[in-house]
Order: C-alpha cells, then structure tokens, then sequence
C-alpha cells in the first residue's frame, strides 16, 4: 500500500497532525480530528420531515492488518432532529470557546451567546441568538454511535464509541441578565438598609461528554484557520477544507475513490451521478483557490 492511501492515524508518526501536548498554551484556533475525519452533521440546513438518522462509512485500508469497515450512525431526537450545517459551524465555535476559556482543561465551558455570535462572524441580531440556542439543544439530544471509526488517540486504536456531544447546557436569557445588572434600582425594602452589591449572573455554560473532552486532552486536535474556514460561503467547502486540512498533514498527494470521498466524508447524496459530485468537489477547488488569490493580493 502507498504512503498516501494510508490515513494519518495510521502513518506512525506520533499518529495525528494535532498537538501532541494539549498543555502547550498558543493563539491558534484548533479543530477535533475525528469531527473532521467523517461528517457528524448534514450539509443542508433543512432536514427532511421524519427522518432522525444519518450513516456514513467508508473501508479502511490497513498496512499490517486486515481492512476494517468504519461506521458512523448520527442519531437525532423526534423534537429537535439532526443537526444541520449551521449546527456543525457552531459546534466549531464551541470548540474554539474551549481553547479560549481553558485551553481544553475543564470539560464545563462557561460563554456567552453574543461571544459566540461574534466568534462566529453572525450578525448580533434576534435570529442568531435563536439558531444558536436550536444548536445548542440540538447537540444535546444527538447520539453519535462510532463503529471501528473513533480514534482513540491515547489506545492509538480505532474503537467503538456512542455518547452525546453534550452533557448539558445551561442558558440565561438576556433580559434576566440586563435586569439584574442595573444600577440604582432596588426594591422598596432594599432602600430601607444599606446598599450592597448584587453579583453577577453566571455565564450560560455547556458541559462536554467524557469521550469526546478525552479526544481534546489526548491531544487528538490540529491547527484550524478559522478565519479562512469562516470565509468559506458553501456547507460543502466547509466540510471539505476541514477534511482534506486534515488528510494533507505531511503529505502532498492523496487519492480517493470519488464516491466514497464525496458521499462518506463530505456527504454529499449518494443519488448523485458521477458528474455530478465531480461538479460539487469543483466548487471547492475553485473557491479555495479564488480566495488563496484574494489573500495573497
């Protein structure tokens, strides 16, 4: 087998294109390997009515043992369903939000909605305050079930993995916090005694499942330039800059059958023609090549 048939977990080389130490404080965005590695969300932002699952897999090829069918299962729940594309880019920032507050020591993230909406580039309006808040109850209720297709980065093994992304989260409103942040407005029998400062309301704050905080302190992450994926218009490039930054680490070639790299990785539909997912990984070529151009004019 060819050296660039082998995926990085495979290669040898201190396994990932991560950090090998997490600890190591530095002003990089970062993103999580195996959320790159096959998608845990759908490329459109409207999910058919009924359906709650997604699968992806693809075979892996092996150089000293025999080839392992990798499987992903995306479960979502009847109330808020499976997550979309904009639920993918907020899990993004999430991630980035864990770097900033921690530097991926503490599974308890403490932010707030207007934070993330300007680390996201979102306009700060009504709307985006909602769509974050669909997220991030969405992610919640998703079940992500790994067949072979988690990388255990500590094991250095392909494991069997089914958790929820989150543990929890907890949202204060802002009307709550601008309510209690006011000064000079005490009830009739506050005025009475002496004036004493009222302490802030926590932050609303989200909780990482065990697994996946693991992944981050194995130090299963790599370097993302967030401002350049950002820039990106389409779902698809998104997906496939994240997958392919990713597969390229010390590599200057890689080769993929197309079906499997368009519908197991990017997720495009598998009722695409040929020609068609051709077209569909065209634009990301063009695209990231129009804006290569743009950065370095």
């Amino acid at each position: 087998m060819d050296e660039w048939d082998v995926p990085v977990e495979e290669v040898g080389e201190s396994g990932q294109p991560g950090d090998e130490n997490p600890s190591l404080a530095d002003a990089g965005w970062k993103d999580e390997l195996n959320s790159a590695e096959f998608p845990i969300a759908a490329l459109s932002d409207r999910i058919p009515d009924g359906q709650t699952t997604l699968v992806f897999e693809d075979r892996l090829e092996r150089r000293d043992s025999q080839p392992i069918v990798r499987r992903l299962t995306i479960m979502g729940t009847h109330k808020h369903g499976l997550p979309t594309s904009l639920d993918d880019e907020v899990l993004v920032g999430l991630i980035q939000l864990t770097k900033r507050r921690s530097n991926f020591t503490d599974p308890r993230v403490h932010f707030s909605r207007y934070e993330l909406i300007a680390l996201l580039g979102w306009p700060q309006s009504g709307q985006s305050y909602r769509r974050i808040e669909e997220a991030l109850h969405r992610w919640v209720g998703v079940v992500l079930m790994y067949e072979k297709a988690w990388w255990d980065n500590s094991a250095k093994s392909w494991v069997d993995e089914q958790f929820h992304v989150r543990d929890n989260v907890i949202l204060y409103d802002r009307e709550r916090w601008r309510t209690s942040s006011r000064s000079g407005k005490m009830s009739k029998g506050e005025r009475t005694g002496p004036r004493t400062e009222r302490p802030p309301l926590p932050l609303s704050s989200f909780r990482w499942n065990e697994v996946i905080f693991q992944s981050f302190q194995s130090g299963n992450l790599k370097q993302l330039d967030l401002e350049f994926y950002l820039r990106l218009r389409l779902p698809t490039t998104k997906r496939m800059y994240r997958f392919l930054d990713k597969r390229f680490y010390r590599r200057c070639r890689l080769d993929f059958d197309l079906r499997t790299l368009a519908c197991e990785h990017i997720g495009l539909s598998r009722a695409y023609a040929p020609t068609e997912l051709k077209r569909q990984l065209k634009n990301f070529s063009a695209c990231t090549l129009d804006m290569a151009a743009t950065t370095s004019a």
